[in-house]
């Protein structure tokens, strides 16, 4: 008895499989509101993300975590975002959610992606707290993704980060997108 396969999947024939990968904080929550409130709790004076980032790692580590566990709430919805993401999905595109923030803090990003009703394929958070490039790190995990994927849309908060991910991956698959709370611009080679 002999199975009877189907056509050939070629590239005229086959689903198109499309990827966004967006950054959480900065991107899909503006985090400023809870980066002050932290640390004035921690330091007794408020501190932009500006300056948060100019600090010794182990305070801004503990900054953020604190920002992202009781302040979670007063990270600010990106809207706009939400919605280009809502109508993505209908499209069929995946969304892998990849951020730094620490995996300790998985359930808290859950909660607050539910609150909004963001749907997602899979989160992927650090599992060792801060002690890599975090540019290089979320490259290497970006490039897992490339080849299984017809188009990769990249969405990110800091320059850094898009800057270091182009060069290790180029713009083949790949289109950059720069969020901020002025909305979204994608960024041409």
């Amino acid at each position: 008895m002999s199975v009877k396969k189907g056509p050939k999947r070629t590239k005229s024939n086959r689903a198109r499989r499309k990827l966004i990968v967006s950054d959480l904080d900065g991107t899909i929550f503006f985090i400023d509101n809870s980066i002050i409130l932290a640390s004035m709790e921690l330091l007794g004076m408020p501190f932009d993300r500006k300056k948060v980032s100019k600090l010794e790692m182990s305070i801004k580590r503990n900054i953020y975590n604190l920002a992202f566990s009781k302040y979670s709430d007063n990270l600010e919805p990106n809207i706009s975002l939400m919605e280009k993401f809502f109508k993505m999905k209908r499209e069929g595109y995946e969304l892998i959610i990849l951020s730094a923030r620490e995996e300790t803090l998985r359930k808290q990003a859950e909660r607050n992606l539910s609150i909004y009703g963001i749907e997602y394929d899979k989160m992927i958070l650090q599992k060792e707290p801060w002690d890599i490039n975090i540019e290089k790190w979320k490259a290497t995990i970006i490039e897992e993704y490339v080849g299984g994927y017809d188009e990769i849309l990249l969405f990110e908060d800091t320059q850094k980060n898009i800057d270091e991910i182009r060069e290790k991956l180029g713009g083949r698959y790949i289109k950059y997108f720069h969020v901020d709370k002025n909305g979204v611009k994608e960024l041409k080679e």
